[in-house]
């Protein structure tokens, strides 16, 4: 019995380790996506569309800090439908933000990384939308983060 169960992990090992043949099956970073954007001042805003291409993958949204006082922006991840993120001055002077669209990320601020969530296959839009009292044009740098378990993929 001890010789078949040799046997079985070394033809495991010898195959990938159960992963078809393929490599390592670890939890990892699939990909990561950029969303490349420049803001003007005073409340501006960009959005772009990412396209997850994994089944059930777990989906973050990090924005870099940046050099110096962090400027006043968030991100968010929406649905990919979503038009506009918010009416009116961000944040309003009074109250919370009404948003526009479905969010499943976010806020997000500079130098933060949302906890991840589980999202399905599919297409999503990432907003970046700049304090109406920033004064200055803005170079964001946010990405999307997808994790998954990956047979054959080398990481990051």
């Amino acid at each position: 019995m001890r010789a078949r169960v040799s046997a079985a992990v070394a033809l495991l090992a010898a195959f990938g380790g159960g992963c078809g043949g393929k490599g390592v099956c670890s939890y990892q970073i699939l990909e990561r996506i950029d969303v490349p954007g420049v803001l003007q001042c005073c409340g501006a805003s960009y959005s772009g569309v990412v396209t997850v291409r994994y089944d059930d993958a777990d989906v973050d949204l990090a924005f870099a800090k940046v050099a110096g006082t962090n400027p006043p922006v968030h991100a968010w991840l929406t649905t990919a439908d979503c038009a506009e993120r918010f009416a009116g001055d961000y944040p309003p002077a009074t109250g919370s933000p009404s948003p526009r669209c479905t969010v499943f990320i976010g806020p997000v601020a500079p130098g933060e990384v949302s906890p991840r969530r589980k999202l399905p296959r599919g297409d999503y839009r990432v907003w970046v939308q700049a304090f109406s009292s920033s004064p200055t044009l803005l170079t964001p740098i946010v990405d999307v983060g997808v994790w998954g378990t990956g047979c054959g993929v080398t990481g990051p």
